[in-house]
């Protein structure tokens, strides 16, 4: 994650730290043409229905990173597409979602994405992390 207009540290609960960034860049699937990158478009020159906000969240705990979450802001045609470039990519990576939804699990971790409207979701978790604090939260 790189480009952040805002950083913000956030004390959420005991021995957990949250790290904001606001319009950032976000690059997953190692970038470029065939991984997932992400970022905010700010530009009013082509009006609002091209602009589109980020933001990203680093969770950890005792020193250890144990969740990312990212968004897509504002922009229904970005959400959407970048919610199916991301299960194409974890398809490719991880197979078929766990249980029909866009969710995968494996020995270590969680990743999910979805979309609601103008904004997508995606999360990537340990286990110990969705234990104590649910799958999505």
């Amino acid at each position: 994650m790189r480009g952040g207009w805002f950083l913000f540290q956030l004390k959420t609960s005991k021995d957990q730290t949250v790290f904001w960034a606001k319009n950032c860049r976000v690059s997953c699937f190692g970038g470029g043409l065939r991984g997932f990158s992400i970022w905010a478009n700010l530009d009013t020159s082509r009006g609002p229905d091209w602009m589109s906000g980020t933001s990203a969240y680093l969770f950890f705990k005792e020193g250890v990173l144990e969740s990312v979450k990212f968004q897509v802001l504002l922009n229904q045609t970005i959400a959407a597409g970048s919610v199916a470039q991301f299960v194409a990519l974890c398809q490719d990576a991880f197979g078929a979602p766990n249980g029909g939804t866009a969710c995968w699990f494996d020995d270590d971790a969680l990743i999910f994405c979805a979309q609601n409207n103008n904004n997508s979701l995606f999360v990537w978790k340990t286990k110990r992390h969705a234990s104590e604090y649910g799958p999505v939260a």
